[in-house]
């Protein structure tokens, strides 16, 4: 045994032989009061009291024993004292067979009686065993606690509490108080199992005590459904005859809200934005026994919509492409942002869906005909349970559109800052130049009449964003004309190289191929290469006499059949 146990249990024993309760045999002068037997090596060690010399006649003390059997034998002396005063003595035994004992002191007061004590048997009998009461979760600690009644033997020194450890026992306190509560036990990660024995003054000990465990309650909580489903564990120790359930919402007093027989329970019509804590009870059948489990708690918070959700602008980026820069704040949203469009007002539908963040996205639509009428678009952003929703307004793209002399859109209006200013650019080549600069009251204008350009809208706000509409272009009758010789060491840049002059010409169709004198091709002129600089193979300049020949295809649908020879002198 532990020294530091050994310790425990003399003060206890010192205790309790200082209380009322005597444990000492009284019929004699010279009292008995235990007869422990150490199983280890067999020495039986008694403790009496009385045995003093308050006379002065004392001269010794004899130790009688015997083994208890079904025909007795006669005591014999194991041990005698010589010196008083003394409280106990160590007798070897030669087994474990069990004895009694009993002391007889020469002389009394009067100098000639032989005193004797009553006969005391070896203490083999350990306590009575009693159950736990009841293996519980403190409400305010959240730490297992055990309690079981005083036990009723007369010699009972303690208690020894054990905590279920897979399939063993394992000690954590010896007490000799009723009731303990665990200092360093969990409840709320998993049920947790407890028994405990009692033992006396001869360290006897009860067999253990039924296994009894906490329950262990969880809760699982669904937003959407605005429900808490809680899930518990048996109660270990006892038949349950019910489990009751209570709440505390916002910290107010725990109420109870139901019964059940099962090992779940449904909270429906959670408040959104409270805080719930709860906890189960066990009540034994057939009895007034509770026990309680751990407790639960939930914060419910309040759904976080997308707010602000704005188109920033519409922009034409190609023939069948129009891109949607669109923003919003704060999205808890676990859905998609849904994209609708139509070509009027009151008839959208959805065409597809997007990730997004918090801030600017960008949706490219690539299932439009740009030149022949606006759309309607607005952007829908349900929140993560898919019951409420924030939306855009609907906003119109810019649609350009040209008849005879005049050009005319429709004015786009931003969801988000003021429409401060129109342009209208004009691309007579590869550059797109500024045609026109007006208010957003500016929505036609007109055009020249021998101009061939094509034309695209923007509208700008004071926030910085851009709507960009459609291109219109004004095409120009096909006319061409062709040098019949060219000088590459002319200083006219013009007559330099070899190309094909006009107006009206589609190079996306046109092509022209040039050859030498033999029948070489030399080289084509096309949407890639529109001039010709004549070069031999190192580089050097190349005259002499050439052939071209080809289709030029106008920008109205004309196609023209071109042959001519081209000269090229030094």
């Amino acid at each position: 045994m532990p020294f530091r146990l050994k310790y425990h249990l003399i003060i206890l024993f010192i205790l309790l032989l200082g209380s009322t309760k005597s444990l000492c045999a009284k019929n004699a002068p010279i009292e008995i009061c235990s007869a422990c037997l150490n199983q280890n090596d067999s020495t039986v060690t008694l403790k009496f009291k009385g045995a003093n010399d308050s006379c002065g006649t004392f001269s010794k003390i004899f130790i009688k024993e015997r083994v208890v059997q079904s025909v007795p034998l006669p005591f014999i002396t194991v041990q005698t004292i010589s010196t008083v005063p003394v409280t106990q003595a160590v007798i070897k035994q030669a087994d474990l067979r069990q004895r009694e004992y009993f002391l007889e002191y020469l002389y009394a007061c009067n100098g000639s009686d032989t005193v004797r004590s009553d006969t005391f048997m070896i203490d083999f009998t350990p306590p009575n065993r009693i159950p736990i009461d009841s293996v519980s979760v403190d409400l305010a600690s959240q730490r297992a606690m055990i309690g079981w009644p005083e036990n009723t033997s007369s010699d009972y020194v303690g208690y020894i509490i054990y905590i279920r450890n897979g399939p063993n026992n394992v000690r954590i306190q010896d007490q000799n108080t009723v009731g303990y509560i665990h200092p360093t036990s969990n409840p709320s990660s998993n049920s947790i199992s407890y028994t405990y024995n009692v033992f006396d003054s001869c360290d006897n000990k009860n067999p253990l005590a039924d296994i009894h465990g906490t329950i262990h309650l969880t809760r699982r909580y669904d937003f959407c459904q605005r429900e808490i489903e809680l899930n518990w564990s048996p109660y270990i120790g006892w038949q349950t005859d019910k489990y009751s359930i209570y709440v505390a919402k916002n910290g107010t007093p725990y109420q109870k809200i139901g019964e059940t027989s099962s090992l779940n329970f449904l909270i429906n019509n959670i408040e959104n934005g409270a805080n719930y804590c709860f906890y189960v009870r066990s009540h034994k059948s057939n009895s007034t026994f509770t026990s309680s489990s751990n407790r639960v708690c939930q914060a419910t918070p309040n759904p976080m919509l997308p707010q602000n959700t704005l188109i920033n602008s519409i922009s034409v980026t190609g023939e069948n492409q129009i891109n949607i820069k669109w923003s919003t704040q704060n999205p808890q949203s676990t859905f998609e942002a849904q994209i609708y469009r139509g070509t009027n007002l009151s008839n959208l539908t959805q065409i597809g869906s997007t990730n997004f963040t918090s801030g600017v996205n960008q949706f490219q639509d690539n299932s439009v005909v740009t030149n022949s009428s606006s759309y309607y678009y607005q952007i829908i952003i349900p929140d993560s349970c898919q019951e409420n929703k924030d939306s855009s307004k609907v906003s119109e793209s810019i649609f350009l559109n040209l008849e005879q002399e005049e050009i005319s859109w429709n004015s786009y209006i931003f969801e988000i800052g003021n429409h401060i200013q129109t342009l209208i650019k004009t691309n007579t080549g590869s550059t797109w130049n500024l045609f026109i600069q007006g208010d957003k009251n500016l929505i036609n204008t007109k055009i020249p009449e021998d101009s061939a350009r094509c034309y695209k809208v923007y509208s700008i706000s004071d926030m910085g964003d851009t709507s960009i509409s459609n291109i219109q272009c004004i095409e120009e009758e096909l006319r061409i004309s062709v040098p019949s010789a060219i000088r590459p060491s002319s200083s006219i840049p013009k007559n330099q190289e070899f190309r094909i002059y006009g107006t009206g010409i589609d190079w996306n169709q046109t092509n022209i191929a040039i050859f030498d004198r033999w029948g070489g091709k030399v080289a084509e002129l096309n949407s890639n290469t529109r001039v010709w600089k004549p070069q031999s193979a190192n580089g050097a300049l190349a005259t002499g006499l050439y052939i071209y020949t080809g289709y030029v295809y106008g920008l109205r649908n004309e196609k023209q059949f071109i042959k001519g020879k081209i000269t090229v002198v030094k």
